[in-house]
């Protein structure tokens, strides 16, 4: 099941690329962020587009295919992050692939609409499993290990990296690794990812920077 996962995330990366030819901190609360839940149309407008300094790709949510994943498991919230899902469950989502700029390829980002309540909850059950989620097995038997970094953005934000079990040392898979930030700002969530290589770290972490700073302004603009 997480392999056909992984290649239905990876067809969505190779898509873009084709087009393209300590586990969380809390940051000073900006009051321009709403507390109230979005509908579809706001958070559509507060999504980045063509409009933006960025090469924007709309991703359509039928791409995304719902984790059988009890929220409720020890690293239920890590693993449900992976298709940018979160508990409490949000009924409104954008997705896009966002071109940073830079030689390393696109950002996954989606804006997630919440009440305030439910939003800061999310981020609360994202603190409290990386507080104690190492690794996991998935559904086929194998361990896939996560590992806690740091962020600061909006109101609260959360940064880990999933590293997906190898089938052999010497398969494609090997050191495969899922990189997240997740940010709250005011009622949205927001996530920021990449499916990237081992080595990828520090560059994810700057793409990340600048595609955030750009999506929190717009957001705070818009909504």
């Amino acid at each position: 099941m997480r392999r056909v996962f992984l290649r239905a995330m990876t067809a969505v990366v190779a898509l873009g690329l084709a087009a393209g030819c300590d586990g969380g901190t809390s940051a000073p609360p900006r009051e321009d962020f709403t507390k109230e839940q979005l509908s579809r149309a706001v958070l559509e407008k507060a999504a980045l587009d063509g409009s933006s300094r960025f090469k924007v790709m709309q991703i359509p949510q039928k791409e995304f295919r719902k984790l059988s994943v009890d929220p409720s498991s020890r690293c239920g919230p890590v693993r449900l992050a992976i298709g940018h899902t979160t508990v409490p469950r949000a009924e409104v989502r954008t997705t896009e692939l966002v071109w940073p700029g830079d030689s390393t390829g696109p950002l996954q980002v989606s804006l997630l609409a919440h009440r305030y309540d439910d939003a800061r909850a999310v981020m609360k059950g994202l603190r409290a499993t990386l507080a104690h989620c190492r690794t996991y097995r998935d559904e086929e038997g194998d361990t896939d290990e996560v590992t806690r970094l740091h962020a600061r953005f909006g109101d609260e934000s959360v940064a880990f990296t999933v590293e997906l079990a190898a089938d052999s040392p010497a398969t494609v898979m090997a050191r495969i690794m899922f990189r997240f930030v997740v940010v709250r700002a005011g009622s949205v969530v927001v996530f920021v990812s990449r499916l990237d290589s081992q080595a990828g770290g520090a560059r994810f972490i700057a793409s990340a920077d600048t595609v955030l700073r750009a999506q929190l302004d717009k957001l705070a603009r818009t909504a």
